[in-house]
């Protein structure tokens, strides 16, 4: 399986789509949202560009990624109001694979645009916006080009990461992504979808060889481990480095039926590219009716709901 041909979220505005079904996601960043202000106000304090340059990698096609830009821009136009200096020009490098739905991602940027004039007058910035498609397996962007890279819900599909070289000295990153107690820590609702297939592969309504072959790209690492591996790297000095835990269910108050469709539609949104490869999407329906029924009994036995992620902040070292 090439996860840099097959990976991506469910295109468009449709009711499975990723740009519905990201709430999720959307509070995670929610939670990263004190360190993102601080790391880019401390940022823009020491370097002082006159274009601050910022990326997201592994952006995907929702609205929460123009989240994040708004936040950056709300921050140094507050920094540069109490600095009594200009706002610099802001480059923003938007950064998926290839097969990312960018159309849907580029149309959010009409309003986007036009919050910033709205909100911070015509003068403001200017603000560039540009998508990147290129694997974020390897290197993106030139040396010394980012004053901030933030990455959502990314981190735990790579094998390798290569931001150091291409942070300028004193810049900073914010990330999140899955996290673990023990690296060998089951996530449940994994394993649920993989009970489901399971059962689908007894009732022959998929090829046992290809569930034997079939593997999720996906590994959640441990606090110590991405410790250990920021501190032998070298480049970077830590300033926050924790685990937290958010509902799998951000409508918690709901009745479990109405929480395992949100979920549902969360998880169809993010790995339906990779099942209809490996199976087909002829079984993609019948597989969530399945699986939504599996999250229903999970969720009426009481059991554990949550995602445990990880949150790092760190500045390069100068």
């Amino acid at each position: 399986m090439d996860v840099r041909k097959l990976l991506h979220m469910k295109e468009g505005v449709g009711q499975n789509s990723y740009a519905n079904n990201s709430s999720v996601q959307s509070n995670v960043t929610a939670y990263a949202k004190s360190s993102i202000e601080e790391n880019i106000k401390e940022g823009y304090h020491a370097l002082g560009p006159k274009c601050f340059m910022m990326a997201d990698t592994g952006c995907s096609s929702g609205p929460n990624t123009l989240s994040v830009v708004s936040e950056a821009i709300n921050v140094i136009d507050e920094a540069c109001r109490s600095l009594q200096c200009k706002v610099p020009e802001f480059g923003v490098f938007l950064n998926d694979l290839p097969g990312n739905d960018f159309n849907t991602l580029f149309k959010f940027l009409p309003s986007f645009y036009k919050w910033v004039a709205e909100e911070k007058g015509s003068n403001f910035g200017p603000c560039f916006v540009s998508g990147t498609p290129r694997s974020f397996h390897e290197r993106v962007f030139p040396c010394n080009f980012l004053h901030f890279v933030f990455s959502g819900y990314a981190l735990h599909w790579l094998s390798q990461e290569s931001r150091a070289r291409e942070i300028v000295p004193g810049g900073s990153m914010v990330l999140t992504f899955l996290g673990s107690i023990q690296s060998t820590d089951p996530h449940s609702l994994h394993e649920l979808l993989g009970f489901t297939l399971h059962d689908m592969a007894s009732e022959d309504m998929i090829e046992e060889e290809k569930l034997d072959k079939f593997n999720i790209p996906l590994y959640s690492a441990t606090v110590e481990e991405v410790r250990q591996l920021v501190e032998n790297e070298g480049s970077f000095l830590i300033n926050k480095l924790e685990i937290f835990t958010i509902d799998w269910s951000v409508r918690m108050m709901e009745d479990s039926n109405h929480q395992a469709k949100f979920l549902v539609d969360s998880i169809r949104a993010v790995f339906e590219s990779l099942l209809a490869d490996a199976f087909s999407e002829a079984i993609i329906d019948d597989l969530f009716v399945r699986f939504e029924t599996k999250i229903q009994k999970h969720i009426a036995a009481g059991q554990p709901i949550e995602y445990l992620n990880i949150l790092a902040s760190m500045t390069k070292k100068t």
